[in-house]
């Protein structure tokens, strides 16, 4: 990849290869590569781009599509694939797998209570 491509594309000229670094990977499962066949509505290329509000607000996606900079602990800003973790953005550590619930609506946090979550960190 050339450059600083999430600073010089719009979105809808990214590569597939830029368009997978440009996830941070905050949700990031075990099976990360085969998340398509896993979850069929992930994220794609073709997706609309004025479609990004319902992301988290710090989602890099979401933050390109609004012209907004990443923020420094983006693995393509910060160079370190473990910044996400080490600044506390992942949600490994207090999500569950819609799977392994019964009562899924009982488990739902908005966003505004995850970004809360965040802030402290």
């Amino acid at each position: 990849m050339a450059g600083e491509f999430w600073r010089e594309k719009p979105l809808a000229a990214l590569t597939p290869q830029e368009w997978e670094a440009l996830c941070d990977g905050c949700g990031r499962c075990t099976i990360y590569p085969e998340r398509s066949a896993q979850v069929p509505d992930c994220l794609q290329l073709h997706a609309s781009f004025t479609q990004f509000h319902w992301l988290p607000q710090t989602c890099a996606y979401r933050l390109r599509a609004q012209g907004a900079p990443l923020p420094a602990w983006h693995p393509l800003v910060s160079g370190r694939a473990d910044s996400v973790r080490a600044a506390g953005r992942v949600i490994g550590a207090y999500a569950v797998s819609e799977a392994e619930v019964e009562d899924l609506e009982g488990h739902l946090i908005d966003d505004a209570r995850l970004e809360g979550r965040f802030r402290r960190r």
